[in-house]
């Protein structure tokens, strides 16, 4: 990514994985479910795909690669992966190899009790990055102004946002956002029928806890048409959750075929944990 689009856009990345990674150890029904580290007695293969693997597990290698510096870091992994190509591996294995091909050859600059916190204990290590983007900043300065009336959400200064700024907008606003508010939003910049998904899942999100009418009949269009898991299950959650149950279950009734497997029966559990 950095490579490809700058620090900046990386920073930004980073900075929104953290706040995924943060409700999902948040909203996790287990705290064995939120380590890199797997329990032996997890009750589905599928459900150790979280935030917790991917953004978690990124900003693990990240630590390593900041300890050990990028040179040495690049390097470990490209024999990482040449020598495990084509195998299937355990925790241990990686821990193995990375003790044996690149901490022997720097052991102070991490602490065993700092491979352990990232690797087998729940939650978020203290060494996690904080990322600080500017370009968030200036969102969140502009923000502040929208929500205390000195500026329309018209007269805000999105032309040059990317996504990742958009989503830093809307999942920083607040839970009593008023209906006013929304439609305030909608109106200047269609977000009900936001044709990003990234997007419209973050809107939808904060509409359903605020009550939005409005942003209720997009929303079952992109249940019906869109089967990410990162999008559906919150999505299914939150309405739920906000005393929508039965029409979710309508819904999911009529997207369910559309859905992979694994969607069906995580979205299935859902609804029976609810019960």
């Amino acid at each position: 990514m950095e490579v490809l689009y700058g620090e900046d856009r990386a920073v930004m990345e980073r900075s929104l994985d953290l706040d995924a990674l943060k409700r999902t150890v948040a909203e996790a029904d287990r705290p064995e479910l939120t380590a890199l580290k797997m329990p032996a007695d997890i009750a589905h293969p599928d459900d150790a795909f979280s935030q917790v693997s991917y953004a978690g597990g990124m900003f693990f290698l990240k630590f390593l690669e900041e300890r050990f510096g990028r040179e040495a870091f690049d390097a470990f992994l490209r024999s990482y992966f040449d020598h495990f190509a084509f195998k299937s591996i355990t925790t241990e294995d990686f821990l193995n190899y990375f003790e044996n091909n690149l901490w022997t050859d720097n052991p102070d600059a991490v602490t065993k009790e700092e491979i352990d916190a990232w690797v087998y204990e729940p939650g978020i290590p203290d060494t996690i990055e904080a990322p600080s983007s500017d370009a968030f900043a200036k969102v969140s300065a502009q923000q502040t102004q929208w929500l205390a009336g000195e500026t329309s959400a018209a007269e805000l200064k999105t032309n040059a946002w990317s996504t990742h700024e958009w989503l830093h907008f809307l999942n920083a606003l607040p839970g009593d956002l008023s209906v006013e508010q929304f439609a305030d939003l909608d109106a200047a910049y269609g977000l009900s029928n936001s044709q990003n998904a990234e997007i419209a899942y973050a809107w939808y999100m904060k509409a359903i806890a605020g009550g939005y009418e409005p942003a209720i009949a997009p929303l079952e269009r992109f249940l019906m048409s869109v089967g990410r898991g990162k999008f559906i299950y919150r999505l299914y959650t939150a309405l739920i959750e906000n005393d929508r149950r039965e029409w979710a279950a309508d819904v999911f009734a009529r997207a369910r075929p559309g859905y992979h497997p694994i969607a069906q029966r995580r979205i299935e559990e859902i609804f029976a944990e609810a019960d």
